[in-house]
């Protein structure tokens, strides 16, 4: 099971409709955690997150990961071998059900094609998502990897190189909406924030700048549990919040204060432990 590199929760019980997919990115194996320790723990980014009760109680819930670093682009194992393939196994696995398709960075990249290949995605989160895998240039870049380059003349597999021009042919008949989350401090997301306002401007595509110096914006537990599970139309921002303030669009002043105590209480509670 650990090599199929995606593990899938079940809550047939469950009267929440909702499946989660949460989309690794490449920083997989960074600080202290390699291969050795992805495959024997089975690690999924998000997996924390996940156990939480308010995403939890869901239906169903999928993570995805990409051993090879390189925007999937190889699929994630032997049988599913290709962004094509991945399309497809989500599209069986989640039928008749509302998807909320999580991922950042080279996860935003996944989560955003599948928001757009598949009809039941209702949310796309993506958080310092890169939208042309031939633009990355972070901690690694495209021209570090060996299958991305490989792949450029297979056009099967290249064409999904490319969100934009996937956005430009896709968009305007979903009916997914796309959350974009970037840190406005972070030069390399301010530079693809600035480029992406450029080319997508749809209402179904929100703008969500975040006052951060992280490439994909770290959010405060909390935070982000609630973004994944909320209802409110969130609106597309020019200036970038601080992740206190983006806390309170989501639930309020006082309630957002209440979660930073908590914050604040458990980063003191881990520091003494």
């Amino acid at each position: 099971m650990f090599q199929e590199n995606y593990l899938i929760i079940n809550n047939k019980e469950s009267a929440n409709n909702t499946c989660y997919v949460f989309c690794s990115s490449n920083g997989l194996f960074w600080n202290s955690r390699d291969e050795k320790y992805v495959v024997e723990n089975n690690y999924f980014e998000f997996q924390n997150i996940a156990k939480d009760k308010r995403i939890s109680g869901c239906k169903k819930i999928i993570f995805l990961r990409d051993m090879d670093i390189s925007f999937y682009v190889n699929g994630i194992n032997k049988n599913i071998d290709s962004v094509a393939k991945i399309i497809s196994f989500i599209e069986a696995e989640t039928k008749g059900l509302d998807l909320i398709i999580v991922g950042i960075s080279a996860g935003g990249y996944l989560a955003n094609l599948l928001g757009l290949y598949l009809s039941n995605a209702k949310t796309v989160f993506g958080i310092g998502t890169i939208f042309n895998i031939r633009d990355w240039n972070g901690r690694h870049s495209y021209t570090d990897s060996e299958y991305l380059i490989k792949n450029e003349s297979n056009v099967s597999k290249s064409k999904f190189y490319n969100l934009y021009s996937i956005f430009g042919e896709r968009l305007k008949e979903s009916k997914t909406t796309f959350y974009y989350l970037y840190g406005s401090k972070n030069k390399y997301d301010a530079e693809i924030a600035a480029k992406t306002r450029t080319i997508i401007d749809d209402d179904k595509f929100i703008y969500l700048p975040i006052k951060s110096k992280d490439h994909g914006v770290r959010l405060p537990y909390n935070t982000l549990i609630l973004l994944l599970t909320t209802d409110k139309k969130l609106k597309t921002k020019k200036r970038p919040s601080t992740k206190f303030y983006f806390s309170v669009t989501l639930v309020g002043y006082w309630k957002a204060f209440y979660y930073l105590l908590l914050n604040i209480k458990y980063k003191v509670f881990k520091k003494h432990v």
